[in-house]
């Protein structure tokens, strides 16, 4: 509890889909990497620390393919994965890749650029951003870009991430030219 109210700044969890083509030879299937490193809102402040900066975060997970992220109906379900360490593989970090409704990987191995993404913090239920691998932006992006299916994503959730994306660019963390 210490890394929450005694610690400058908060947690953005980087998350990178591997699906068998990671730094790891032995990933196969759909998997998430997860990285979790400290986000401070001031360029200028220091960002030495006595702590390990390692937060335990409720990561809320859902997929396009789940269909409507946020919303009320069973396909808007997502799971909650407790992260307790500063990186790992969420398939053996206590968060089984079996969620959704019914039970789906967080993304399908069907390359649909519309539907085959991930997002993390849905309805931005917990205090930490969040920030993707490239292609999932992406993804993202073609995503909310279409008038009718950018109504999928509740509002809460698509003022999350481009809240998201626009202070991780702001901090040089995230290029948005990238993607």
């Amino acid at each position: 509890l210490k890394t929450w109210v005694e610690e400058s700044g908060y947690p953005v969890i980087k998350l990178t889909r591997l699906n068998g083509t990671g730094p790891d030879s032995a990933t196969t299937g759909s998997q998430i990497r997860f990285q979790q490193t400290r986000f401070l809102m001031r360029t200028g402040a220091t960002r030495a620390s006595h702590f390990d900066r390692i937060w335990h975060i409720p990561l809320t997970l859902t997929s396009g393919e789940n269909g409507a992220i946020g919303g009320p109906t069973p396909s808007g379900q997502y799971k909650v994965c407790w992260i307790k360490t500063k990186e790992g593989d969420l398939s053996t970090n206590g968060c089984p890749l079996d969620f959704g409704f019914p039970a789906q990987p967080p993304y399908s191995t069907n390359e649909d650029a519309q539907r085959n993404f991930i997002v993390a913090n849905v309805q931005q239920t917990g205090f930490y951003r969040v920030n993707y691998d490239g292609e999932n932006w992406k993804r993202i992006s073609e995503f909310l870009s279409n008038p009718v299916q950018v109504n999928f994503i509740d509002e809460v959730s698509r003022g999350q991430l481009i809240d998201d994306a626009f202070n991780l660019a702001r901090y040089d963390i995230k290029n948005l030219s990238a993607n």
